[in-house]
Parts: structure tokens; C-alpha cells; sequence
């Protein structure tokens, strides 16, 4: 990119333009006070200068020449007047360095014969607001209206075949363009439009295959980027900078160079999800990064970690990614049984590492003094089942929370104490906890077991009265 890797040229160019104010204001001093309108040739062109009107006229049929730099221009002297510049029809090309530096210019007419604008043609033609380009024009030279610092609006002909770099770089008043149309433009130059810190929207061409370096570096107004389907490459630092930049419409997965969204609020996010979908890593990337897995090895039991459902590409959207494990499709079956281990409760069949369940209901057991037991846990883990399993049902005593064979007050005054400060029961001392069997512990429970041990309540506690 010019400006950032040639700091050196530009400083030049800048010195150069304030060589060529200080120089045209001398000469300001030097016109005689007689002649008002000053004639001469451009190559096989006619111009004249009013001074009155502060209009240069340039007529006949032909080019207009290149010039060196503007103090090689045929109306050099008169640059600092010049406020209206009408290019007749006859003419069929502007000169690089033509107009550049005209510094009071604001209006300019360009006829239809016009097939071409050279280099630096209106560089820093800093009062210029408006241009309408016409219908034949083919060409726009490098840097034509670079600096153009009061260019508003611009119309892109049909006919538009080229635009050369920097073309419209610093047009800080540029606020839309509108590109679509141009059929026979593929390639978006290098730093087009950099510096235009007003630009709101910009159309690209339909056909656009690249887009060159800085090409809306430091665009910091624009909004939205509506990429064609037909985009394979956006350059290094193409958006730098852009920090209104939020949407953007990728119909292709071009190539993105270094930085290219850099200072933009434009952003997607890769997560990386577990089997179960528990969030294991997630990373906010730039449009074209592509994300990297830096959280911890993904595990489930029985299984080995083998890679994601889907490869690691550039991300041009939210994007989330699941682990897969070597040995998911097995399955295998839990068998349910009493806790005598005779009668079978139900079984289940379950994926490896999933959770097996006994959907039938599970009967209590009475005592022979006639409490009740009930259900506490099974004999062995069934929550990442990875081989066939027989277990059996665990019971505990109806109101024994502290486990002891037997329900007294202690047990109360346990059962009260974890309601205040929900202390952690043991599982078999939760399942005795819940007195009422209403699959709650609160102070209902409580209130069962006190009367059952003031001698209140005939009913035994975990069977229905």
C-alpha cells in the first residue's frame, strides 16, 4: 500500500504542493493590471484564460499533454485563479498532472469525446465538488482526484474499463459510490478510495475477482460491505481501519489477506463444543482468520478424542464446531434389578458414555415392624454407562437421615439443620429425607417426622396414611 509503505513519496508530494501554492501566489503579483484573457497552445489545443470570470477554455481536437508536474502545465501561471475549467468537445484525453493543484477549481465540464483521464489530472484540486464523468470514458488515471478534499459525488459511465490506484484517496466529503454497474471492471485497485473518511456506502462491481490493497483503508464511516459472489481475494489492509464497519454479505469464502479488517467492528465467532454440547473453548476472529482449538482435550468415557465434525476453515460467519470420539455408535445394555438381584425392573439401551435410566416405577419394601424402605440409589454408577450392566436397587430406611437403623430425634435435627444451611446429605440420606415422597426436601418433611416421633401422626413416614 503506497502510503504505508512509502511514507517518503508522499511527504514529497506534500512538499511539492506547498512549493506550488507559495510559487502561484507570487505570481498573483506579477499579472499586469491590462490584458484580461491570455491564449496559448496545449499540444495541438487551443486555450484561453478569463481572468475576469476565472474560467479556462480548452478547445480543438486531441489531447491534452502530459505535464511533468504542475508547474510544467501550459497555464501554470494562472492556476491559483482558475475556478471553472470547460473542456470542449473535440477533446479526447485529459494529460496526466493537467489540472492538479488548481486549488480554487469547483466546477469542470468534460465532454463526451473524452475517452480517457490521466495521472494526478485533478490531484489535489482541493474546492472541487462535483465531476459527471461521460458515457465514453474508459480510463482513470492513477491518483486523477486524489485529495479532491471537497468531492462530493461522482457517476461511474458503463463504459469505465480501468481505475487506476489512488484514484480518489483523501475525497473526504465522498459519501456513496456506485460501482455495480461497471461490467469490464474485475480488479479494484490499490488504496481507491483510502482516506475517504465520509464514504457511507460503496457498490462494488458485480464482477469484482480482487480487491487491492488499502483499497477503504481508513474508510472510517462505512457501515456495510456487500461482497460478490464472484470475489476470490480481498488484500492486505483492503479495510483497515473502517471502524463503522459491522455487516458485511460474503456470497463467496475469497482468500483475505494480512489485516485486512483490522479496526473494524466486524468479527465472527468459532465455538467449540463437547459431544453433549457443553462450551469448551470459543474465539472471536476477524472476517478470513481461521480459528485454533487452544482449550483442553475434549473427553467422554469410554471414548478416545479423534478431531471436529467439521474442518478448521476461514470464518465468513458464526461458526460452531462438535468433537468426535472414536467408539461412539456402540451401545450397550443396563439391566435394573431388586436389591436381591431376582426380579428385573426394566433395562435400558444407551450410546457409549450416556446415561442409562430405569423408567419403571421402583416398589418400596416394609420392615418387619412395619416402617417403610425406599428407594435410595443403584449399586453401581449408570451415568456414563461403556459396557453391559446388571445393578441393583440400594433402599434406606423412610425418616433415618443419619443412617443409623433407626428414627429418632437425631434425625430431626439433622433433617433441620440441612434446611437452614443445605449441608450436603449423603444420597441415601437425601432419599430418606423425603419423608412426604413428594421428591422435595422442605419443611413439610420436617413437620412429618415431628409429629410421627411426638406420637401425633399414626401414619409411618414414607407410606401413604
Amino acid at each position: 500500500m503506497r502510503n504505508l509503505i512509502c511514507p517518503t513519496e508522499v511527504k514529497m508530494r506534500k512538499f511539492l504542493k506547498l512549493i506550488l501554492a507559495l510559487s502561484v501566489l507570487s505570481a498573483v503579483f506579477t499579472l499586469a493590471a491590462g490584458a484580461r484573457t491570455y491564449t496559448g497552445k496545449a499540444g495541438d489545443l487551443d486555450w484561453s484564460f478569463d481572468l475576469n470570470r476565472a474560467v479556462l477554455t480548452i478547445s480543438g481536437e486531441g489531447e491534452i499533454p502530459d505535464s511533468l508536474n504542475s508547474f510544467d502545465t501550459p497555464w501554470n501561471t494562472f492556476t491559483l485563479y482558475v475556478k471553472t475549467v470547460n473542456i470542449e468537445s473535440g477533446v479526447t484525453r485529459v494529460g496526466n498532472n493537467a489540472f492538479m493543484s488548481m486549488l480554487f477549481l469547483k466546477n469542470v465540464t468534460i465532454p463526451e469525446t473524452v475517452t480517457e483521464i490521466g495521472g494526478c489530472a485533478f490531484e489535489n484540486a482541493v474546492s472541487l465538488e462535483n465531476v459527471s464523468f461521460p458515457d465514453k470514458l474508459a480510463r482513470i488515471g492513477d491518483l486523477a482526484f486524489a485529495d479532491c478534499t471537497s468531492l462530493k459525488s461522482v457517476n461511474f459511465p458503463k463504459s469505465l474499463s480501468a481505475v487506476g490506484a489512488y484514484a480518489f484517496e483523501n475525497c473526504k466529503e465522498l459519501k456513496r459510490v456506485d460501482m455495480s454497474h461497471l461490467s469490464e471492471i474485475s480488479e479494484l485497485p490499490e488504496g481507491i478510495f483510502t482516506g475517504c473518511t465520509s464514504l457511507q456506502s460503496a457498490e462494488l462491481p458485480k464482477e469484482t475477482v480482487k480487491i487491492g490493497e488499502g483499497a477503504f483503508y481508513n474508510c472510517e464511516s462505512l457501515a456495510n460491505a456487500d461482497f460478490p459472489m464472484s470475489l476470490e481475494y480481498i488484500s492486505d489492509r483492503a479495510y483497515f481501519g473502517a471502524a463503522s464497519l459491522e455487516k458485511a454479505s460474503f456470497n463467496s469464502k475469497p482468500k483475505v489477506g494480512k489485516d485486512a479488517f483490522f479496526g473494524t467492528n466486524l468479527s465472527y465467532t468459532a465455538e467449540f463444543l463437547n459431544y453433549d454440547g457443553t462450551l469448551l473453548y470459543s474465539e472471536t476472529l476477524y472476517p478470513g482468520q481461521t480459528p485454533s482449538y487452544l482449550g483442553e482435550t475434549p473427553e467422554k468415557p469410554g471414548c478416545e478424542f479423534e478431531g471436529w465434525d467439521k474442518e478448521l476453515c476461514p470464518l465468513f460467519e458464526n461458526t460452531s464446531y462438535t468433537a468426535l470420539f472414536k467408539g461412539d455408535g456402540l451401545e450397550f445394555t443396563v439391566r435394573f434389578y431388586d436389591e436381591d438381584g431376582q426380579m428385573l425392573i426394566a433395562s435400558d439401551i444407551v450410546a457409549n458414555g450416556m446415561s442409562a435410566v430405569c423408567r419403571a416405577e421402583i416398589p418400596d419394601r416394609e420392615t418387619e415392624d412395619g416402617l417403610v424402605r425406599v428407594f435410595a440409589y443403584w449399586s453401581d454408577d449408570v451415568s456414563a454407562v461403556t459396557s453391559d450392566m446388571d445393578v441393583k436397587a440400594v433402599y434406606t430406611l423412610s425418616a433415618d437421615i443419619n443412617l443409623d437403623g433407626k428414627i429418632d430425634s437425631r434425625d430431626a435435627v439433622l433433617l433441620a439443620k440441612y434446611l437452614k444451611t443445605s449441608d450436603g446429605l449423603e444420597k441415601a440420606s437425601v432419599a430418606a429425607a423425603d419423608i412426604n415422597r413428594d421428591k422435595t426436601l422442605d419443611a413439610d418433611d420436617l413437620t412429618c417426622l415431628v409429629k410421627y416421633l411426638a406420637g401425633f401422626e399414626d401414619s409411618v413416614p414414607g407410606k401413604a396414611g
